[in-house]
């Protein structure tokens, strides 16, 4: 009979934190003279069997491609991308009616079976040129087209929310789309530089999105950038 040994027993934590984060489809390896242990004793997982490190790649690889899992896939809302109208849009709300430039922030859905419910998002913290920390509005954002300020996110789809806007009455004047309840103040105002804003993005059963835009604030419509800063 083969000698069998004693296998990591921090498994059983790794099989349950994939349980608790709703893992729906896993890969499990196994390597043969490793004794199931705890909770791998008793979880029906078929595993691919394998003698040595040195299989364990070409293992995987060859699972993968099976199992036609695909590089595109992620569980996690991702921001696909920040783009700017090139022309002024009319916005009304509550407070009354403004001429704005609007950025607008795509997000996408990944998961190619699970949408992605009650989708909401906010500006969280702004770094300003000097290094200081504020967020005068931390209200939900308007979703583009939209009234409301949730949004649902079907599988392999993505969706705009209005970012920030910049009112054409004053380019240094940075506002919301958002869902607080009082007249309209700028955000950033009148002051040129870089702006760091973090942003969050909520959904029902998916994990926090939390990204961050570069704001370049120079007083001229033609020449202020927004770009997406790289995780």
């Amino acid at each position: 009979m083969r000698k069998q040994y004693r296998g990591s027993l921090f498994t059983n934590q790794e099989l349950a934190l994939a349980h608790y984060l709703k893992f729906e489809k896993a890969m499990f390896l196994q390597q043969t003279g490793i004794r199931l242990e705890g909770m791998t004793k008793y979880f029906l997982s078929n595993p691919e069997k394998f003698d040595s490190f040195q299989e364990v790649i070409d293992k995987v690889k060859l699972l993968i491609e099976q199992r036609r899992w695909m590089p595109t896939y992620s569980r996690q809302l991702s921001v696909k991308n920040l783009r700017m109208e090139k022309r002024p849009i009319g916005y009304r709300d509550h407070a009354g009616e403004y001429a704005q430039y609007v950025w607008f922030a795509h997000i996408e859905n990944r998961r190619s079976r699970t949408r992605a419910e009650n989708t909401r998002a906010r500006l969280v913290d702004i770094r300003d040129p000097a290094g200081n920390h504020s967020c005068p509005d931390r209200g939900l954002l308007k979703w583009t087209g939209q009234f409301g300020y949730e949004r649902l996110i079907m599988p392999n789809e993505d969706e705009p929310f209005d970012a920030f806007a910049i009112d054409v009455k004053n380019y240094l004047d940075v506002y919301l789309h958002s869902a607080a309840d009082v007249p309209r103040r700028p955000i950033i105002k009148g002051s040129p530089g870089v702006y760091l804003m973090k942003y969050q993005v909520i959904a029902f059963n998916f994990p926090t999105l939390e990204f961050t835009v570069e704001l370049k604030l120079t007083g001229k419509i033609g020449t202020t950038e927004g770009k997406l800063v790289p995780i």
